[in-house]
């Protein structure tokens, strides 16, 4: 079986990514799925090397194609062309509108038997395109998974999907003292409130109200840090209003890292304002490391399967999340909150061998039922 992913918004350093990684690690470490076969397609102007590397490094090829949205007409058609030389069975395409027929019609004209969505989010920013595309997307695709329920009632309507949970490799994600007081005293943060964010720079992960919280929690305790991880287009106004605050001194970036969980041992709360989200990686693996985590109310409940998760409105007051993030962060059983956090991911089969299981099992039964209409 030989599978073409494709990340819509490229290869890069975050949550679809990072849980396209995880699958892949676990494909490779399981000899029983040693038929399967899966290329990651690197997408020119939005992929990282350094991200992509690391499919390499586990034996995957990235095959190129021109920028997706630049050059609809010619990425279409290296899409197809791509399709039928490398003789895939699937496409399977990640994304979170029916811009996604893009994809799914190379598939058709290329012959591919099985042509997947996967809805990643429960909103897209080109909404008129997504509402014209909506019936041409529908007929030209003939499998349907989702992150999560909303993101599928977003994408496919009344039409039946498969959710495939994000799984989580739990021994990578878990509480450990040791990593926790070497981080903290590399960090300098003593008896700080270490408090921590995970996210791309953009509009819906809203760090400019992330920034005006820190700003009234600092005024109230000033032995508190904030850090955010993760790089994006918008990194230079946050950085901007930062020092309009005069807050540099206690708003840490650090940019796209590889070593996350090392952070995550040495926070105390994390707090995630967005906008709008699928169902967000990062807040599972938040609960896994027995962290407490303040996020908006606008983010599915799907997320959170552990007591370590509050939500909170996007309407109520800077003051109003700092109340939540005082509580919250008197939390501080750690290792007894992992453990629990953990257990209640997996409760919720959020552990990466039943994903993958899920995954696979998907893969074979839409090949064999072949179930494309046209051919």
């Amino acid at each position: 079986m030989k599978v073409l992913n494709i990340i819509t918004g490229g290869l890069n350093a975050d949550g679809i990514t990072n849980a396209w990684l995880t699958f892949a690690e676990e494909l490779k470490s399981n000899k029983s799925y040693d038929d399967v076969v899966i290329d990651f397609a690197k997408i020119e102007g939005l992929s990282n090397d350094t991200v992509t590397q690391r499919f390499h490094q586990l034996g995957i090829s990235t095959p190129k194609l021109p920028a997706r949205l630049n050059a609809p007409l010619k990425y279409f058609r290296s899409l197809t062309k791509l399709l039928k030389h490398g003789k895939y069975d699937i496409i399977h395409a990640n994304g979170s509108s029916s811009l996604l027929f893009i994809e799914m019609f190379a598939g058709l004209c290329a012959r591919t038997p099985v042509r997947i969505a996967h809805s990643r989010n429960t909103t897209c920013s080109y909404k008129l395109l997504h509402y014209l595309l909506k019936i041409p997307f529908y007929l030209s695709c003939n499998g349907r998974l989702s992150c999560g329920l909303d993101a599928g009632k977003w994408l496919f309507g009344a039409q039946k999907f498969t959710i495939l949970k994000n799984g989580k490799n739990f021994s990578k994600f878990k509480f450990d003292d040791k990593i926790r007081e070497k981080k903290r005293n590399e960090l300098q943060l003593s008896n700080t409130l270490a408090i921590g964010h995970v996210g791309k720079f953009n509009t819906q992960k809203n760090h400019k109200f992330l920034i005006e919280i820190f700003k009234e929690l600092h005024q109230l305790n000033p032995n508190t840090k904030l850090f955010l991880i993760g790089d994006g287009e918008l990194q230079h106004d946050i950085e901007e209003l930062v020092k309009k605050y005069n807050l540099h001194n206690c708003v840490k970036f650090t940019g796209a890292i590889t070593n996350i969980p090392e952070f995550l041992n040495a926070m105390d709360i994390m707090v995630f304002p967005s906008l709008f989200e699928g169902l967000p990686n990062v807040v599972l693996e938040w609960q896994a490391m027995g962290l407490p985590c303040l996020i908006s109310d606008t983010i599915t409940r799907e997320c959170a399967p552990s007591s370590l998760v509050e939500f909170k409105g996007l309407d109520k007051s800077p003051y109003e999340w700092i109340i939540s993030i005082n509580n919250l962060s008197k939390y501080n059983n750690r290792k007894t909150q992992s453990q629990e956090g953990i257990k209640a991911l997996k409760d919720s089969k959020f552990d990466i061998k039943d994903s993958t299981h899920i995954l696979i099992d998907t893969y074979k039964t839409l090949l064999s039922k072949k179930t494309n209409r046209f051919r």
